[in-house]
């Protein structure tokens, strides 16, 4: 597990080293530089010629001292410093007379020709509006130069909290982050600036927090985790009886693929309420299946009730359809899981679930806090009445947001998928990649985090542990096949295999049946 900070955070922290550790704030900022220079090594940056173009801030002092250590490597080094001495900050100015005394020239504006690498020290962590006139065209002359960029701490004119573009920013090749991953180098389109992100341990550490950890945590495509615990002396009843109520006359695959992921997961047993249409087509691809089906004319709902009561987690959605006969039977079971018996049952709300409810004001009270909701962008939009690049720009707000105000885990699904509790407490996925792009992905995704809540894992860390072994199931199916030629249905063929490789807990002895 790794920690994930904001800007107000990592200052924080910051601060909190500086004044109540007692480590100055110059030992920090040589110590950021030394690392700069140790990583770009490690990752092989050409280094014969190099330019170093610095802020005021910080960031630039940063710049700065790396620019003196690689001096006295004997490199080849020019140094720019973008903006008025006068505003650099007073660790900045120390740097720049520490420089000048080592006999090394600082420019005020990048000179022409290139460079084998470029170091990006112009803004930190603290860019909060849009990079205009010098730095502007600062950014632009970086971008224009062949040579391998690599930034400090985050691309510079990438916001660090929303990795939004504040007009334009440099496309790295390498960013060297310092202490913790910020937001802004993992969410869109951020990410798609930093290049290879390495995180460099520098002095900042958890004995900074003081009582204050941050609230965003990940894991990284290399971590393992924790399935649920599994006993010898066991049967299928141990491990959850799960209720899916999917698939319309047009839509049985998103059934199909959620029920095979449930069980692929690790649920005891899944029973799939469904059109009849998709009967034939369940027995006949996942025998291990119960199948309860209703005629869209002749509908009972005592058959419904009875398999809710059956059940001891309920997902509802996946290729459902919004039809007359749908909009029934999401009121029977929205209607059952607001009764006492109801609340105490965890419940999954994708897709046509999700639009259903998005026309209904009380949708969620009554509901109780087991809720986890999986919107993609497009949908969260359609239940807050926003616009879907407006979700998408503040996808960690929004999210963040949306289950405080109604007490429930919401799972908002981007390139970058936020998982956050109801509670202020956030995941940010690291895992995955482009080829899950596709149909049906979501419907896997949903039927993993079932498997998970059957087996007695809690709310949220079913969510978050769906979200991360789904994308680990993305990047093992797209090493193998490509990101091209992928399918929903690969991410369940390689379930196996991922969960062998990633689950700490280790295989688990097998029960009785």
């Amino acid at each position: 597990m790794e920690y994930i900070v904001t800007s107000s955070e990592m200052k924080e922290y910051d601060m909190n080293t500086i004044e109540k550790l007692l480590v100055p704030s110059c030992v920090l900022m040589e110590r950021a530089a030394l690392s700069i220079v140790q990583v770009m090594e490690k990752e092989k940056v050409p280094m014969d010629d190099i330019l170093v173009v610095c802020g005021t801030g910080n960031n630039g002092g940063d710049g700065l001292a790396a620019a003196r250590i690689l001096r006295e490597k004997n490199r080849k080094v020019t140094c720019v410093l973008m903006g008025d001495r006068e505003r650099c900050t007073k660790e900045t100015r120390a740097q720049l007379k520490i420089l000048e005394q080592y006999g090394l020239s600082v420019n005020n504006t990048i000179p022409e020709g290139e460079y084998t690498s470029i170091i990006d020290a112009l803004f930190g962590i603290g860019l909060s509006r849009n990079v205009e006139g010098l730095y502007k065209e600062g950014i632009e002359s970086i971008n224009k130069k062949k040579g391998i960029k690599v930034c400090i701490d985050i691309p510079s004119g990438i916001h660090s909290d929303k990795g939004k573009v504040m007009g334009c920013a440099v496309r790295g090749d390498l960013t060297v982050t310092f202490a913790f991953k910020k937001l802004g180098c993992l969410l869109h389109p951020g990410r798609d600036y930093v290049g290879k992100l390495v995180c460099s341990p520098i002095g900042i550490t958890s004995s900074s927090f003081f009582g204050k950890p941050p609230s965003i945590f990940s894991l990284s495509r290399e971590e393992g985790f924790l399935m649920p615990k599994r006993k010898e002396n066991s049967h299928k009843g141990s491990y959850g009886k799960i209720l899916l109520v999917a698939g319309s006359p047009s839509m049985g695959g998103a059934a199909l693929l959620a029920t095979k992921a449930a069980l692929a997961t690790g649920a005891g047993m899944v029973k799939v309420y469904t059109a009849k249409e998709n009967r034939n087509l369940l027995l006949r691809e996942v025998p291990e299946a119960l199948v309860s089906s209703y005629d869209q004319d002749q509908w009972k709902e005592e058959e419904l009730l009875e398999a809710l009561e059956w059940a001891s987690v309920i997902g509802i959605g996946p290729g459902l359809s919004t039809s007359f006969r749908a909009r029934s039977i999401w009121k029977t079971v929205k209607d059952y899981c607001k009764k006492k018996e109801g609340r105490e049952k965890p419940l999954l709300i994708d897709g046509d679930g999700l639009n259903l409810g998005a026309e209904e004001k009380d949708l969620w009270e009554g509901l109780g806090d087991k809720c986890i909701i999986t919107p993609h962008v497009k949908e969260m939009a359609r239940l807050i009445g926003k616009d879907m690049e407006e979700v998408k720009e503040n996808i960690l707000s929004i999210g963040l947001a949306y289950g405080k105000e109604k007490n429930l885990c919401c799972v908002l699904k981007d390139a970058r998928t936020v998982v956050t509790d109801g509670k202020g407490n956030t995941y940010i996925n690291q895992s995955g990649n482009h080829g899950m792009a596709t149909a049906g992905s979501g419907d896997v995704l949903s039927g993993m985090i079932l498997g998970l809540l059957a087996q007695g894992e809690p709310v949220y860390e079913s969510a978050w542990k769906g979200v991360y072994l789904h994308g680990l199931c993305g990047d093992m199916a797209a090493k193998k096949l490509t990101a091209y030629g992928m399918k929903a249905s690969h991410l369940i063929d390689f379930l196996p295999k991922t969960l062998k490789k990633y689950n700490k807990r280790g295989g688990g002895a097998a029960g009785t049946v």
